[in-house]
């Protein structure tokens, strides 16, 4: 997973030497024997060169460990580095919300380049408070979704 490079508040400071995996937090940390060590604190630095901090465990200390030291994670603590980077824009999905005015190849459907957005929007029905719905009362009038009717008096 990385090397020790320092000891820093009773803490493992380590560069990870895996690129295109991150750490969980707090993932157990192994030496070689697989005794563990401890736990992933804190994960920083840039996305392209990860660092993070192991919080020491019982009877361990960090500054008994020398520089270049290397620590080791379980496979299924880690996470792929793609879950942290930015997600591309869907082409398809601007197309059809009416935001871009050509679509690509695989949704064209047969339209070309005088798409309208407008073709694509819906019409809203607006209701009055007057009118029966979700929200008026079966006696009628703006009481509102729970309010009693009455008992035979009209309104």
């Amino acid at each position: 997973m990385g090397t020790f490079m320092h000891a820093v508040e009773d803490e493992m400071f380590c560069s990870s030497l895996i690129s295109d995996r991150v750490p969980y937090f707090n993932a157990p940390i192994y030496l070689q024997n697989k005794s563990v060590i401890g736990k992933v604190d804190e994960i920083l630095g840039p996305i392209n060169e990860v660092y993070f901090s192991v919080k020491m465990g019982e009877g361990m200390i960090a500054s008994s460990f020398k520089q270049g030291d290397k620590v080791y994670i379980g496979g299924d603590k880690l996470l792929p580095i793609e879950r942290f980077l930015p997600k591309p824009k869907v082409a398809g999905m601007l197309y059809f919300m009416g935001l871009s005015t050509s679509a690509p190849e695989p949704y064209s459907l047969g339209v070309t380049s005088t798409f309208s957005p407008l073709l694509y929007m819906l019409p809203i029905h607006c209701r009055s408070s007057s009118e029966r719905g979700r929200g008026t009362a079966r006696g009628s009038g703006p009481r509102g979704r729970g309010a009693p009717g009455g008992r035979g008096r009209g309104g």
